[in-house]
């Protein structure tokens, strides 16, 4: 995934964040030469994922739940009435399917809008493609390290954060 400061990691505010671009690109895309017919499809990558993030997921995750909870009543559970196996979700209406690599796509299209000759700050700020420069001083990078078990082997699984530094050292 593309580290930037300005494309929030909440999905929450993602969906934000997207329906201020999703508003803001068909006035300012043409500014910076993005063709109609790109703006479109970028109207669709973002009305998609908007879509996923806010009925898609959630409804297929109680699903799953609802599936799980009606799985153990039948293996454990008691009574004399049968109950109906839960149904999934069904949409009244669904945005059209786009292809996988949203976030490609967008990110590329910022980074030629800000190539653009006729790109400034008024149109980044406009369309929320300027971040804020993370200030904060790590002198070192950030280590987690956990313990992972498994069926007849464990391992250590080491995570870290390098903030900028050129790399990391380990000694084992």
């Amino acid at each position: 995934m593309t580290n930037n400061t300005y494309f929030p990691s909440m999905e929450a505010d993602q969906v934000i964040w997207l329906s201020h671009y999703a508003v803001k690109i068909p006035i300012n895309g043409p500014l910076c030469n993005i063709a109609a017919v790109e703006i479109t499809a970028t109207l669709l990558d973002v009305q998609f994922y908007i879509w996923i993030l806010q009925h898609w997921y959630p409804s297929t995750q109680l699903d799953a739940k609802e599936a799980t909870a009606y799985k153990l009543l039948e293996l454990g559970g008691s009574g004399y009435v049968v109950i109906d196996y839960p149904k999934p979700t069904v949409f009244v209406t669904t945005p059209v399917a786009v292809k996988p690599g949203i976030q490609k796509r967008l990110f590329s299209q910022i980074n030629r809008i800000k190539a653009s000759l006729s790109y400034n700050d008024a149109i980044g700020q406009d369309l929320g493609i300027i971040g804020t420069p993370d200030t904060s001083s790590h002198l070192v990078p950030d280590f987690t390290l956990t313990a992972e078990l498994g069926v007849g082997i464990s391992r250590a699984r080491i995570d870290y954060n390098k903030y900028g530094h050129d790399g990391i050292m380990i000694h084992l």
